[in-house]
């Protein structure tokens, strides 16, 4: 387990769904097969450029994506005998899962996105929450839907924003928002959102 992993993490700068739509392209070509990439055959790089070409609306270096994953691969391989899992048992104990994944190319800021979605699938569970706090579209829509953050601004000012909020009012615990944010709060309509959340009355959204 763990090239998938990385590979979607090195896409997180598209939107959720062109990510997995690629991904799983990939997948279905057997390009994310550990020991297949591993051995960076040309005609498997050259593959995966197509389908990054074809698939991925990133406004991004395709070429440096494509090699990125095959040297991720390459690199969990050698490091952790393959398994992210290995990196994760060494690491926990000295609160470094977060340094030892910015290691890998590409990862850098999306290394909070590899242990929150580890957390989440329920296997990564001795994680501290600043190894969760990682701020994207669901933890945004929460709070901005809650009246917490003002959305139209630069997102470098909206990140700082979001992170003093969690900070003030969430103790630094970004799970609860991401949860709320992605599986209750996607609703575009008001009225699907009413039915299901507890938080309806004191969201501004809701109330509209």
């Amino acid at each position: 387990m763990g090239v998938a992993c990385l590979s979607r993490s090195i896409g997180r700068r598209v939107s959720e769904n062109i990510a997995e739509t690629t991904f799983d392209v990939l997948r279905r070509h057997g390009l994310l097969d550990l020991e297949r990439m591993r051995r960076m055959r040309i005609q498997d790089m050259h593959q995966v450029s197509e389908v990054l070409n074809a698939e991925y609306r990133g406004i991004v270096d395709r070429g440096k994506k494509a090699a990125a994953l095959f040297t991720n691969a390459q690199m969990l391989h050698d490091m952790y005998g393959g398994d992210l899992n290995g990196l994760y048992e060494l690491g926990r104990s000295s609160a470094k899962v977060v340094p030892m994944l910015q290691q890998f190319k590409q990862i850098y800021t999306r290394a909070r996105w590899v242990c929150r979605s580890m957390h989440e699938a329920g296997l990564w569970t001795d994680l501290t929450k600043d190894d969760l706090m990682f701020f994207d579209s669901h933890v945004r829509r929460a709070l901005t839907r809650l009246g917490l953050v003002d959305n139209n601004q630069a997102w470098l000012r909206l990140r700082q924003e979001m992170h003093d909020v969690v900070m003030d009012l969430f103790d630094g615990n970004t799970t609860c928002l991401y949860r709320l944010g992605r599986y209750l709060c996607a609703p575009a309509e008001s009225e699907a959102c009413n039915g299901r959340c507890t938080l309806k009355d004191i969201c501004l959204y809701a109330q509209c």
